[in-house]
């Protein structure tokens, strides 16, 4: 069936069109052009005009179609089509810059497809990170923080965990686990941590390279976003921990690779600036609504299948490491978290160190510095020698570690 081209069908479908744009423009551009929610007067201005010139663009071609000469459907067809080049040559341009930018600027991350993605391996690089000052951080091997040797007499301590871990915002040698390491003579640290992972990711890197390390002990760091990060429904639902890249869920005893997105999650995920406007919209959604976390609670369906589903990553880490003792631990413990972490470790006979997040809370209220919101809330060097302490006590009384005489001053 053929559509006849006349000012009805070409024009007035047009000016919906473009006073729909405008409509929606408001929120598009805020989060395109203000990634953090603070918008200035230039910025403003600049979307009142769009905004302006869509409506009465779309108010004009529908009230004066009838005067408009025909002819010239063919000139806004024209528009049209260079309008859609222009946003595949945005698209491109995108992709050659991201391009560019991974060969010639060292990345913590890369993508992997069994994984989603992974800790770039014998990385280094040195830059000032606001609030926290000059960093300098380095991998080595298979993209570990810190690989020791594997065939050390002391004790191997394998540490598993997401971003606090892999502790970008602090520099080589300030982390927890050299804490570990140079307050106990008698320990060996092996470190893999990557930004964003659940807990499913930490279990592939747990059985992937456990036989090359023969660790004594497993230290696994959990965080709230674990939970979220785990359930495929629960973090498409986030704008706050959405990691926004295809990633393995476990769902009915089965590992899926999946994008956590509810809506045209096919069409962000293959394009760069569908991508990269999604995540903006996501931030200022935040910022401006909430996000799923400040209603969650350990009675919401979600949540309880998200703890079903960590417990039994938990259960089949336990099965992996078999008779060698795993002690975990959490950053952070928000109300709707609860005590979930400690009962899924019980059920599992897993360690569980408490104490760590409310010896974060304390050290803020007697005035020390430990992260550097709103621009990060990851730990600083005082923040990894808290927890640091604290491991080391528990390692020690549970008789993980010897005790050490060894003193370190950390300045």
């Amino acid at each position: 069936m053929k559509i006849k081209l006349t000012k009805e069908t070409v024009f007035f479908p047009l000016g919906i069109v473009f006073i729909f744009a405008g409509i929606i423009c408001n929120t598009w551009l805020l989060a395109r052009f203000s990634p953090d929610g603070i918008f200035d007067f230039s910025t403003k201005l600049k979307i009142w005009i769009i905004e302006v010139f869509c409506i009465a663009v779309g108010f004009c071609l529908i009230k004066y179609r009838s005067s408009i000469k025909l002819p010239r459907y063919r000139e806004i067809l024209f528009s049209f089509v260079t309008f859609l080049l222009f946003i595949l040559l945005f698209e491109g341009g995108l992709r050659v810059f991201y391009f560019i930018k991974h060969k010639t600027k060292e990345s913590e991350m890369d993508f992997a497809d069994y994984l989603g993605w992974e800790s770039t391996p014998d990385n280094f690089w040195k830059r000032e990170v606001k609030g926290y000052g000059e960093i300098k951080y380095s991998t080595t091997r298979y993209g570990f923080r810190v690989f020791g040797d594997v065939d050390s007499k002391k004790t191997k301590i394998f540490v598993i965990g997401d971003s606090f871990t892999q502790g970008t915002t602090v520099s080589d040698g300030e982390t927890y686990y050299d804490y570990l390491r140079k307050s106990n003579e008698d320990i060996e640290i092996f470190t893999y941590a990557c930004g964003g992972y659940g807990s499913l990711q930490e279990y592939m890197i747990l059985d992937k390279y456990y036989d090359v390390i023969k660790p004594h002990v497993i230290l696994w760091q959990f965080c709230s976003n674990d939970i979220i990060n785990n359930d495929f429904d629960l973090e498409s639902a986030s704008f706050r921990n959405n990691n926004q890249m295809r990633r393995p869920y476990l769902q009915d005893g089965k590992i899926k690779w999946l994008y956590p997105k509810q809506k045209s999650g096919w069409l962000v995920q293959t394009s760069y600036l569908l991508r990269l406007l999604d995540i903006k919209m996501n931030i200022l959604r935040a910022e401006k609504y909430g996000s799923i976390e400040d209603t969650l609670s350990n009675t919401h369906p979600l949540f309880i299948r998200a703890a079903k589903t960590t417990g039994e990553i938990m259960s089949s880490v336990k099965k992996r490491a078999s008779d060698v003792p795993i002690v975990a631990f959490s950053t952070d413990k928000p109300t709707w978290l609860g005590d979930t972490y400690f009962e899924i470790c019980e059920k599992n006979g897993i360690h569980y160190i408490p104490g760590i997040p409310e010896a974060m809370e304390e050290a803020k209220r007697n005035g020390i510095i430990i992260d550097y919101p709103p621009y990060d809330a990851h730990w600083n060097k005082i923040g990894h020698v808290i927890a640091g302490k604290i491991i080391l006590k528990y390692f020690i009384e549970n008789k993980f570690i010897h005790s050490s005489p060894v003193k370190i001053q950390w300045e």
